[in-house]
């Protein structure tokens, strides 16, 4: 502190009648030095530690303020950690002995990570080869960061477009970015489809009371079977014309087969038989089981011919004919001819 030195010097021009000059000294105490404006950044995040500070006279001490509540009391320095976001008043007093000056404020904004953007608008299921735009929400101030598939995008606002080239599940992902970080982020998945292609193979047969599984490939798609059902697979047991046509965002596509179906074999036995055919008769020897009885179908099994014991017996035309032969102890066997 500067001190003033007050001399005064009572000399014989007062008309006084000292015999020498006498002289006296005091100390008078000067005010306060205006202490600088306090310095610190007006912006600040959510668990971010902030530093303030303020030119102090000698002799002097800081005292501080948070919106009207004492925070602390110091040389200058002061750290305040922000707990939650918002505007606050930093308001500074300078104490020195008996005298209070007002050391400025400063308002400073704190802000929290951002919360995370709404949902993802746009299509989920799309065609490869073809761009989709996708949009969502922030608040205000933020920007965006998008990812497909763990790939940052070039756009960093509230809308996106992209170009979809492979086929399968992918993965949009969208975060919400402020000065104080990025926010969790919102997803949308993305099925992306090829033209279906259905292929149920060659017609087929089964024996009866077995069955087929027929299977239409495109997981993924919509299915609808003539038969009404509505599953990638189905399964079978009669014959006939079976079709099925798959959709899926970029179109539709169709394939059928025929199933045929053979009585199938209940009992087998042992013995083998011979099946010839010669003009319009068949002729059938058996190993070592004996005959009873034959029974000629369609594919139908519709019966054309029965016949009781004979080693000959009439087909009517060329086609395909199911044959039972049933031996004697009621076992029986079945063939599939060609005439």
């Amino acid at each position: 502190m500067r001190y003033i030195l007050i001399s005064l010097v009572i000399s014989a021009l007062c008309n006084c009648n000292y015999a020498n000059a006498h002289l006296l000294t005091d100390t008078i105490p000067p005010p306060p030095e205006e202490p600088a404006l306090l310095s610190g950044s007006e912006y600040a995040c959510v668990g971010e530690t902030t530093e303030y500070t303020c030119d102090l006279p000698l002799g002097c001490e800081s005292v501080w303020y948070i919106d009207g509540d004492y925070y602390s009391t110091g040389f200058g320095v002061i750290e305040i950690t922000w707990t939650e976001a918002g505007e606050f008043l930093l308001e500074l007093e300078i104490h020195c002995d008996t005298i209070v000056i007002n050391g400025g404020s400063l308002i400073v904004y704190v802000s929290d990570v951002p919360e995370s953007p709404s949902s993802i608008q746009g299509d989920n299921e799309v065609c490869a080869g073809s761009t989709s735009y996708y949009y969502t929400q922030v608040g205000a101030g933020e920007s965006c960061e998008w990812k497909v598939d763990g790939i940052i995008q070039i756009s960093d606002s509230s809308s996106m477009s992209y170009f979809w080239t492979e086929p399968g599940e992918h993965t949009i992902e969208v975060r919400a970015v402020n000065d104080c970080g990025l926010s969790d982020p919102t997803i949308l998945i993305v099925e992306v489809f090829e033209m279906p292609v259905v292929d149920l193979g060659e017609d087929i047969e089964i024996y009866e009371g077995g069955s087929a599984l027929l299977d239409a490939g495109n997981p993924g798609c919509s299915y609808l079977w003539s038969t009404g059902e509505t599953t990638q697979t189905i399964i079978v047991t009669e014959a006939g014309n079976y079709e099925v046509t798959v959709t899926n965002p970029c179109g539709s596509a169709s394939d059928d087969i025929n199933v045929d179906v053979i009585v199938g074999i209940h009992q087998i036995v042992d013995d083998d038989i011979a099946i010839d055919i010669v003009d319009n008769h068949m002729y059938i020897e058996s190993g070592t089981g004996v005959i009873k009885e034959i029974k000629i179908f369609n594919l139908n099994y519709k019966i054309i011919n029965e016949y009781n014991v004979s080693n000959r017996y009439y087909l009517p035309d060329k086609g395909l004919y199911i044959v039972k032969v049933i031996f004697d102890n009621d076992s029986f066997l079945i063939r599939k001819v060609i005439k």
